[in-house]
């Protein structure tokens, strides 16, 4: 009878020992999630080049994604050197956007003879994101 009590005792220890644990471990668990953010982020393509001229060239791009605030500017950036930024002159200015499709800019003051780069872009919240450079 002794034997009974004593494994009886042993598996109500181990039942509520295994039960706390067990709370523990869900409670760590649940506290340390952390709920993600995701966050929208502007998506823009340089497009095709058209309409090239002796001294002007029509280019296209594509918004694919306004983010979250939308788009305060957008247009094209270009220069003789690779990945043209707005900080750069000259640069299309087409103004702000709040829907996500195709638009163009006619680049003017181009030189014959000149390899230039174009770069698709748009500032959302301060932030420049920018289209492949063509």
């Amino acid at each position: 009878m002794l034997v009974k009590q004593s494994i009886h005792k042993n598996k109500v220890y181990l039942y509520s020992s295994f039960s706390v644990i067990l709370v523990i471990l869900l409670f760590a668990f649940l506290h340390s999630c952390k709920k993600l953010e995701i966050e929208r982020i502007v998506k823009i393509k340089t497009g095709e080049i058209s309409g090239i001229t002796i001294n002007s060239a029509i280019v296209s791009g594509i918004i694919e994604d306004i983010g979250e605030k939308g788009i305060s500017q957008h247009g094209h950036c270009w220069s003789a050197s690779a990945y043209p930024t707005v900080n750069q002159n000259p640069k299309t200015e087409l103004g702000s956007r709040r829907h996500t499709g195709s638009f163009s800019s006619n680049i003017t003051d181009i030189f014959p003879g000149m390899t230039y780069n174009i770069r698709a872009y748009a500032i959302s919240d301060g932030k420049v994101s920018y289209g492949d450079n063509v």
